[in-house]
């Protein structure tokens, strides 16, 4: 069964002028997928049409078979998490009050978290190694620390799917590799249908299993990092002569442009 598939889909944020044209996708449910191809192509449009921030022209998307558009959006909250690639605060929160933004969802009227709602914020603080830092302003922390705090918030959501826009974007190397494996983590651990749009082909074969390639708003290649990061498809999508080695320890696979 597939956690999230797209039937048709079309968008265009002008008259005329279509980011997503016809594009149908699949994502296997308890998969950890990556999202990936140029500039351009649709990637964060795409990944907020399956998150119901943005409304197709055409097409259906699907929650573990429901049509997103018939799902209410309190029960879609409970369901689905978004960390986008941008967490903008004004407030000066602390990562704890961050995190437990992420049980509003499934708060009564009042909103007043329980006994269990305070437990899954720490178990979620727990697993992503911000409890040394619970009490300390988010503003103040690291980019790297920050993001481990909103992928907290997202987990106390109790989400079935996570949805991430380019997650490592504003991260050094460490970082990213850290941020990668904690959602590797995730996805073995808790079975959460994960989706990460990214620019690194070479990260994506590592950590990714199942990937998505488009190219001008449609998909080009969907499939395991052996059957979509190929020295033809990636050349043919980015324009470029790219070529692709196998990690020979079985870390995955190297992308990198050929020599000119």
């Amino acid at each position: 069964m597939n956690s999230l598939s797209a039937e048709g889909i079309s968008f265009g944020y002008q008259p005329g002028k279509q980011v997503l044209s016809g594009l149908h996708l699949e994502v296997p449910q308890g998969s950890f997928t990556t999202l990936l191809g140029p500039n351009g192509s649709g990637k964060s449009t795409l990944l907020r049409i399956l998150a119901g921030a943005l409304t197709p022209l055409e097409g259906t998307v699907r929650i573990f078979g429901r049509r997103l558009a018939e799902i209410p959006p309190p029960e879609r909250a409970r369901m689905v998490a978004v960390l986008p690639q941008e967490n903008r605060l004004i407030f000066p929160f602390t990562a704890r009050e961050v995190v437990l933004m992420g049980r509003s969802p499934h708060l009564g009227f009042l909103g007043i978290p329980g006994t269990a709602d305070l437990k899954i914020v720490e178990e979620a603080m727990h697993f992503t190694h911000i409890l040394e830092f619970a009490g300390r302003i988010v503003l103040d922390l690291s980019a790297g620390e920050r993001q481990r705090v909103f992928l907290a918030r997202a987990l106390a959501q109790s989400p079935r799917i996570l949805l991430l826009d380019e997650p490592t974007a504003f991260l050094d190397l460490a970082h990213q590799v850290r941020f990668l494996t904690l959602l590797e983590r995730l996805h073995r651990e808790r079975g959460i249908t994960t989706l990460a749009v990214s620019h690194d082909l070479t990260l994506a074969g590592r950590h990714g299993h199942h990937l998505i390639l488009l190219h001008r708003g449609q998909v080009a290649a969907q499939g395991t990092p052996e059957e979509v990061l190929r020295e033809d498809i990636l050349s043919q999508v980015y324009g470029v002569p790219i070529r692709v080695h196998a990690d020979p320890a079985g870390g995955g696979r190297f992308v990198h442009p050929a020599p000119s």
